[in-house]
């Protein structure tokens, strides 16, 4: 691992500059801070090997995780840019109902405008809804990947020969992390290969669309005020969803989300089964 004796072996050209020597803790530090990108080249000043961060495989998962994270900040700028223009917008709507409704009458004018004032807070939630449904912001998320329950405790891993590998799906996280599975020979050469945080962030951004709309939407309608939406999911090897729990929002928002992550169909891989933690932001 890049971390293994970890002495300051690494430089970093950067616009054609030497920066360093970094070890490789420092060096992880810096990627996940897109302080070094994945086209910055990297230099091990042990071997002589030179190449571009991007083709180290040790690295990879690192520059998947920086570039999720900076395309989430990224999102959230455009969200409040969004939502800016929108109560511009309101402003502008209001100081000419009232310029008109001075005219018309004063009475009038009160009723409105108070109505205008009031609705404010619903009209921020409902038009974040209104905004996604027309195309008018994108909505992508980030992972991370959860550690497997203790051994020897409700559920977890047994040895080869006292069953197989998980399957079906079992409502809740927990649930379906508790079930028993088979440990399998975990010396054999690579036999425990799990997803990245980029290959649950992908698979799940490609279903974020229908997950906003129909739990999301609803939700920001009836009043419900979600902020980070943190989802955490059982993955069976297979790439089937085990089970599923939303940790924000009403009942009915969760097992909606329950509902729509059991229909994601992740790559497969070699464990038995794995956690991981899929958030986005909902406004």
């Amino acid at each position: 691992k890049i971390t293994e004796n970890d002495a300051p072996r690494w430089m970093v050209v950067k616009d054609g500059l030497d920066h360093g020597p970094f070890s490789g803790r420092e060096l992880v530090e810096l990627i996940v801070k897109s302080e070094v990108l994945a086209d910055h080249v990297l230099l091990n000043m042990d071997d002589g090997d030179r190449r571009p961060v991007k083709e180290h495989p040790e690295l990879r998962e690192f520059v998947d995780q920086a570039r999720i994270k900076r395309e989430e900040e990224a999102r959230k700028h455009a969200l409040k840019k969004a939502e800016h223009a929108e109560k511009r917008t309101g402003v502008a709507k209001a100081a000419i109902a009232a310029a008109v409704l001075l005219v018309l009458g004063g009475g009038v004018a009160i009723f409105l405008m108070t109505r205008e004032s009031g609705g404010q807070e619903q009209v921020a939630q409902a038009d974040l809804g209104d905004l996604f449904q027309r195309g008018q912001i994108e909505v992508e998320g980030t992972a991370g990947i959860l550690p497997d329950p203790p051994r020897g405790g409700g559920g977890g891993m047994r040895r080869a020969g006292g069953g197989g590998r998980p399957g079906g799906f079992h409502g809740s996280y927990e649930d379906a992390m508790n079930i028993p599975i088979e440990l399998g020979d975990v010396n054999g050469g690579g036999g425990q290969a799990r997803l990245s945080p980029g290959d649950v962030a992908a698979t799940m951004n490609r279903s974020l669309n229908g997950i906003y709309n129909a739990c999301v939407v609803p939700e920001l309608r009836r009043g419900g005020n979600l902020g980070n939406v943190t989802i955490d999911i059982a993955i069976a090897g297979s790439g089937s969803v085990m089970g599923v729990s939303a940790r924000a929002g009403s009942g009915e928002f969760k097992s909606c989300i329950r509902n729509q992550v059991s229909r994601v169909r992740f790559p497969s891989f070699q464990a038995p089964r794995m956690g991981a933690r899929y958030s986005f932001s909902a406004g």
